[in-house]
């Protein structure tokens, strides 16, 4: 549990082609230099800022060209964040015509990945009296944390990416790193405010997986097994990383250990006597006979075959309609090729007789998936 609680700070995305990686970059990097040249005031500084941003983008694709593009694509969130997160803070200080912003336009180094101890403190020092001077000032406060968290005092981070939220409200982009520094500071660990700031990011952003998978450990580590089975269900259903999807199935099952028996359940093996096709989804669902609204749903990546999933009332699609209170169902088991629980043609699917739940225990099925 707790290598999948540090992957919200270590968190890295998987390799991919170096030509595609660039032209991603240079995409992102031309639109916003058109944007800054539309929002800020004058000649002089659209220059200044493009020369920032022209730095961030040489030192990207220019002085790294040997590295390896598992390495370089690490590395694309951290240029993507330095160049937009900046460029963003920096055109909205102009807007609200703020004359001394313009001194804070090299703070792009606060979020290059290797910044010198030395440029780190003389920004430190920039940014205290900008603070000090200007304590309204949520940008500048949400620059020093970012700082901060550069030199590992996760703790001061917290506090500037908090008075940064008191002053612009509730922020996505301020609260995720405002969590981060938290969960950095208290060691792995979600005290009260810091559940309620990873609440609210899931309420923005219902795919948000590393949220949802901080918020499973939590539930896991306090002994409330039943939500971190459903948080957990909720991030492997949004997370489209094979390696990501394998440690959430490994923790479902574990979580799943930590419950024991429940009455009435159905247990499914799903089994394929081909290879599915890439990116295939697989839906296992209990339905009343001849079909109808779902009493319970589970959803899998198909690279996970052979799965056994369990249906009962942790999974129940509606509350109000759980499981235990059928009294006969079917089972359809779908290979879904877009992803969707709506039967398409050329899906692949299984599906059982009817099944009596007036007994209690678990009933067991073996789906046997192949092709239409």
């Amino acid at each position: 549990m707790s290598a999948l609680a540090l992957g919200f700070a270590l968190f890295r995305r998987g390799s991919g082609a170096e030509l595609d990686r660039q032209a991603l970059v240079l995409d992102l990097y031309r639109a916003r230099r058109e944007e800054l040249r539309r929002e800020l005031p004058s000649e002089e500084i659209v220059t200044e800022v493009h020369a920032e941003l022209d730095a961030a983008l040489l030192d990207d694709l220019v002085e790294r060209p040997q590295e390896a593009s598992y390495v370089s694509a690490s590395r694309m969130p951290v240029m993507i964040a330095t160049v937009l997160v900046l460029a963003v803070s920096i055109a909205a200080y102009f807007r609200v015509g703020d004359p001394t912003a313009s001194a804070l336009v090299g703070a792009q180094k606060l979020l290059q990945s290797e910044p010198s101890d030395a440029e780190l403190e003389i920004w430190r020092q920039r940014l205290d009296d900008r603070v000090t001077a200007k304590p309204e000032d949520a940008q500048s406060w949400y620059l020093r944390g970012h700082l901060l968290m550069q030199k590992g005092e996760y703790a001061q981070a917290a506090e500037s990416f908090s008075q940064a939220h008191a002053i612009q409200g509730d922020d996505p982009s301020i609260d995720a790193y405002w969590l981060q520094a938290r969960y950095m500071a208290a060691e792995g660990r979600l005290d009260k405010l810091s559940v309620e700031i990873a609440e609210r990011l899931v309420e923005q952003n219902p795919r948000n997986t590393m949220v949802l998978e901080l918020l499973a450990v939590e539930r896991y580590r306090s002994g409330d097994f039943a939500n971190a089975l459903k948080l957990l269900n909720r991030a492997l259903s949004a997370t489209s990383r094979p390696e990501a999807q394998v440690a959430l199935s490994q923790l479902i099952s574990r979580v799943r250990g930590e419950l024991g028996a429940t009455s009435p359940a159905i247990a499914v093996s799903v089994t394929a006597l081909e290879a599915p096709p890439e990116g295939a989804t697989v839906f296992v669902i209990a339905r009343p006979v001849g079909g109808g609204m779902p009493y319970a749903v589970v959803r899998r990546p198909a690279v996970l075959l052979p799965l056994e999933v369990q249906l009962d009332d942790l999974v129940s699609m509606n509350p109000a309609m759980p499981l235990s209170s059928a009294g006969q169902v079917e089972v359809v088991v779908r290979l879904s090729l877009n992803g969707q629980p709506l039967a398409q043609d050329g899906d692949w699917q299984w599906q059982s007789g009817p099944l009596s739940l007036a007994n209690e225990g678990v009933q067991t099925l073996s789906a046997e998936l192949r092709r239409p």
